[in-house]
This record gives structure tokens, C-alpha cells and sequence, in this order.
């Protein structure tokens, strides 16, 4: 008897695992392929220019992230979307942005900076005078274009055709920039 409830107990949790999709997947031929989130490395601000200029100059603030280059490699980027009802999701960590009532549009497409063997992502400006500037600048995001394929799975694609380089998706959404989010990156060829 105990078997049979410890089987009735368990089974929807197996049978019901993050077996579904979710996040981001970029697509291959006919097939999608998820790309794994990238947490940061660190953060830096260079403050010599402000201390130089007694505090006029604003000092520009970076998020770093390992590797000279993403591991996905794209010739012609082209995503899918795929959000979940958050009680699906068991990676929240790593998903909270793929929650159903969030959407593509509370994402970002931006182009890292290539720093040695690292890639930087501008993340705002401090100035003793004017104080802080939080959030990815407007100049450094991409648009893109968003087709539905249902109500959680959205096909994405950049709306001008993409240079060679490092990129990413970074979610931006109500609950405040993506600063401590993980990324979704991806190389240009």
C-alpha cells in the first residue's frame, strides 16, 4: 500500500518535469537549439577620467561576462521564444523572464564590447554632479521583430541584418533592468 501511494504521489512530479521548453532557442535547419543562460563575472567601473575632471567626467559601468566569444555560433540569427506559467517552471532562478505574462518585447538584443578575453556589456554612467544612470543606453539596443506562434512561443527576429560580433538578449522588464539576470548570447559570423 505504501508503494502504491508513494507511486501515486510521485508520478505527476515525474511525469510532469521541465520537460517542456523554455527560454531561448535559435533555429538550425528544422530544428531548435536552446541557448543556455550566461551569468556575469563581474562588474567594472573605470572612475580615472572622473577623478581627473574633479568629478565632471561621468565614469561608464560594465557588466563582464568569461570568454572572447559565445559558444552559439549564428550565420543568420532567427529565435523562438518559449514562456511558461510559472508554476511549470522549475528553474526560476534562470527563468522568472520566461514567465507567461512576460513577452519578447520586455527583452533587449544588444552588442557586447570584445575586451581581451572577455565580452562587456555597457550597463549605465555615474558622475559626481548628476549622479547614476542605470540600464542598458537606447543607442545600444536592437530591434526586433516578433511573430506569434501561440500564446507562450513567439518566433524573433533582428530587424537589420546583424555584423559579424558578440550579442545577446537581456531582459529588461517591470521588475528592473536585467543587472543581476542571466544573459542569452550568441556569436555572428
Amino acid at each position: 500500500m505504501k508503494k502504491f501511494l508513494f507511486i501515486l504521489l510521485v508520478f505527476p512530479i515525474l511525469a510532469f518535469g521541465q520537460d517542456d521548453k523554455i527560454g531561448i532557442y535559435y533555429q538550425y535547419g528544422d530544428s531548435v537549439i536552446k541557448i543556455n543562460p550566461t551569468k556575469s563575472s563581474g562588474y567594472k567601473t573605470n572612475t580615472l577620467g572622473t577623478a581627473l575632471t574633479m568629478g565632471i567626467a561621468s565614469s561608464k559601468m560594465v557588466i563582464k561576462f568569461r570568454g572572447e566569444s559565445s559558444m552559439n555560433k549564428l550565420a543568420e540569427p532567427s529565435f523562438v521564444f518559449f514562456f511558461q506559467p510559472v508554476e511549470r517552471i522549475k528553474d526560476i532562478t534562470n527563468y522568472f523572464n520566461f514567465t507567461a505574462s512576460h513577452m519578447p518585447n520586455n527583452f533587449i538584443l544588444v552588442k557586447l564590447d570584445k575586451r581581451g578575453k572577455s565580452r562587456e556589456l555597457n550597463w549605465g554612467k555615474i558622475n559626481v554632479y548628476s549622479g547614476t544612470d542605470m540600464g542598458i543606453p537606447e543607442d545600444n539596443s536592437i530591434s526586433f521583430e516578433v511573430s506569434s506562434i501561440d500564446e507562450l512561443s513567439y518566433v524573433v527576429k533582428p530587424s537589420i541584418q546583424l555584423e559579424k560580433g558578440e550579442y545577446a538578449f537581456v531582459f529588461d522588464g517591470a521588475n528592473g533592468s536585467g543587472a543581476f539576470m542571466p544573459i542569452f548570447d550568441f556569436s555572428v559570423n
